[in-house]
């Protein structure tokens, strides 16, 4: 048996290529410091290790980190525009649907050349 939740659910959005850019510093410096640290020996095998380590944790970091707080209210739900008829029953009568509509400003006056 599935239960079924009635709260939407909310879609975690990533970021895969901010945490490899992310990464590439982060695995730069670790190389750096474990270089002068004398942790790690000075060979391309070693350094390239640790630099593509850093990369790969900058890169599952965007993925399996927490997720940033939304910095505002979440979008309100689009009304369709005043003059969209879809979801709504037709009418038949031609009077209501060629009617102007209220927020329609009236015509201008006519003004003929011998009036002047």
């Amino acid at each position: 048996m599935s239960s079924t939740s009635s709260a939407p659910e909310t879609v975690k959005q990533t970021h895969l290529l901010r945490g490899i850019l992310w990464g590439i510093p982060f695995g730069l410096g670790l190389a750096i410091v474990l270089l002068v640290t004398k942790v790690i020996p000075l060979t391309p095998g070693w350094v390239l290790g640790v630099f593509v380590g850093g990369v790969v944790i900058g890169a599952l970091w965007s993925i399996l980190g927490p997720a940033k707080s939304p910095k505002g209210p979440p979008p309100a739900a689009q009304s369709p525009p005043p003059g969209d008829t879809t979801g709504t029953p037709e009418t038949t009568d031609p009077a209501v649907v060629d009617a102007p509509s209220s927020e329609m400003p009236p015509p201008p006056p006519d003004v003929s050349a011998g009036d002047a």
